[in-house]
């Protein structure tokens, strides 16, 4: 079950989000395919798919996703995750918050997860706002 490569962001950010009830087996392919895509709006649709979609069988790429994706995509999985509710995202959001590097991508785990009430998560986000402190602290010269 691929989609057609060459359609518009636009287009097949739709066309996945329209796949959100389809059976996990048959999404490996299409979530393998369009996870490293590089267009924000089939970003888009993809998150919405891993979101929706309630089986556990795509947490792992859900996972992958929080490590792969530009900050602005980032931003909006991160955010729809947290307000998802969904227990099984916890463990990889703390996880790809603890690896998150490079300002931007750290900043947008804080955002993002300052909605949580997971003691998993929040404390992540405890580890990562003592790194954002750690790298704004002036460095002494010598």
């Amino acid at each position: 079950m691929l989609l057609r490569a060459d359609l518009p962001g636009e287009l097949l950010g739709e066309a996945l989000k329209g796949l959100i009830r389809a059976p996990a087996t048959a999404l490996g392919a299409v979530v393998a395919r369009y996870g490293g895509d590089s267009r924000e709006m089939a970003l888009l649709g993809l998150c919405d798919l891993l979101i929706e979609n309630r089986s556990e069988s795509l947490v792992p790429a859900f996972g992958r996703l929080l490590r792969s994706t530009p900050p602005d995509v980032l931003r909006y999985l991160v955010t729809a995750a947290v307000a998802s509710r969904r227990e099984e995202f916890a463990a990889p959001l703390a996880a790809a918050a603890r690896e998150a590097t490079g300002r931007a991508r750290m900043a947008v785990f804080d955002e993002g997860l300052a909605l949580s009430h997971d003691p998993e998560v929040i404390g992540a986000r405890a580890e990562l706002q003592a790194r954002l402190q750690s790298s704004d602290a002036p460095r002494a010269s010598g």
